[in-house]
C-alpha cells in the first residue's frame, strides 16, 4: 500500500509541476519573435526557415552556427517552421512551453530517485517563486 501511495504522490506532484509549468509559460503564447536570437536561430537563417531538408540536417550536425553546435535545436527550429512557418510564432513558442513542461516532470522524476522528497517538500516555495517572478 505505501508502495502505491508514493507512486499517487509522485503523480500528483508531476501533474502539479506540469499545470504550475503551463500558468508560468502560457501567456508566452500570444508573443511574437524577440530581438534577443530569433534572427540568427531562425528569420535570418536559411537552413531553418524552410524546414528540414536533407541539406538542413546535414549543416545541423556540421556547423558551429551563432556560436553553438546543437544540432538537435537546430532540427527542432526547422520542424517548427514546417509546421508553423514563419507567421505564427505562437507555435514555436507552444513548442517550446511543452518542452518546458516535458522537462520539469523529468528532472523532478528522472535520474535520481533519493532527492525525491527534499524536492517535493520544496516544490511548493519554489513554484510559487517562479509564478510570481514571472508577473
Amino acid at each position: 500500500m505505501e508502495r502505491h501511495d508514493e507512486q499517487l504522490r509522485i503523480r500528483l506532484i508531476c501533474l502539479a509541476l506540469v499545470l504550475v509549468t503551463f500558468g508560468v509559460y502560457l501567456h508566452s503564447l500570444g508573443n511574437g519573435f524577440v530581438n534577443f536570437d530569433d534572427a540568427d536561430y531562425i528569420l535570418d537563417n536559411s537552413f531553418i526557415k524552410y524546414g528540414v531538408t536533407p541539406a538542413a540536417i546535414v549543416w545541423a550536425f556540421t556547423a558551429g552556427y551563432a556560436s553553438n553546435w546543437h544540432p538537435l535545436t537546430w532540427i527542432s527550429h526547422m520542424l517548427d517552421c514546417q509546421f508553423y512557418g514563419l507567421n505564427h510564432p505562437g507555435g514555436h513558442h507552444l513548442t517550446s512551453l511543452l518542452f518546458h513542461v516535458a522537462n520539469s516532470v523529468l528532472m523532478f522524476s528522472g535520474p535520481a530517485p533519493l532527492h525525491r522528497h527534499a524536492l517535493a517538500q520544496r516544490l511548493g516555495g519554489r513554484a510559487l517563486c517562479v509564478a510570481s517572478a514571472s508577473r
